[in-house]
């Protein structure tokens, strides 16, 4: 995925937080075929995991070769130091997503809207990575870039 050229990558990325918000709140309905089908048992757990929560795990793990390859981009100065930033991010980022779900988000709200709320956030990460794209800013040059940069008309793109 890093070593695609940017708007290759840029759709990719895009691509599988879109896949990955559509998945996440169809997780819920899955689990309940799988139940209903009569899997209960060890196997029939298994099946499930495997059927409801890999794939949206696997897409969502898209961005992140995409993202550590923006910051080394971005910065070519220390590419260890930014790489291991991005990396203590994303592990950061997913001890949060999975406390704030476990003992926050599904007592208060229950699955589905847990897993409904995980498929928007994909979108939002979506939408930020096309504007990026679009207004030819890096999301990791900071909120002043991407604020003040002013969107290229269609009729002057090349």
């Amino acid at each position: 995925m890093a070593e695609r050229e940017p708007a290759e990558a840029t759709r990719a990325v895009r691509l599988a937080l879109d896949a990955t918000a559509a998945l996440m709140p169809a997780s819920p309905a899955v689990l309940w075929l799988l139940h209903a089908s009569g899997a209960r048992d060890t196997e029939g757990m298994l099946r499930a995991v495997i059927q409801a929560f890999f794939p949206a795990s696997v897409l969502v793990s898209f961005p992140s070769p995409f993202l550590a390859k923006m910051a080394i981009d971005a910065r070519s100065v220390r590419e260890g130091s930014l790489l291991g930033m991005v990396l203590a991010a994303g592990s950061l980022g997913a001890i949060a997503g999975a406390v704030l779900a476990v003992f926050v988000a599904l007592p208060v709200a229950g699955s589905i809207a847990t897993f409904a709320g995980c498929g928007a956030v994909s979108l939002i990460c979506a939408t930020l990575v096309r504007a990026s794209r679009d207004r030819g800013t890096s999301l990791l040059s900071g909120p002043d870039a991407v604020l003040q940069s002013r969107p290229r008309q269609w009729w002057l793109q090349r």
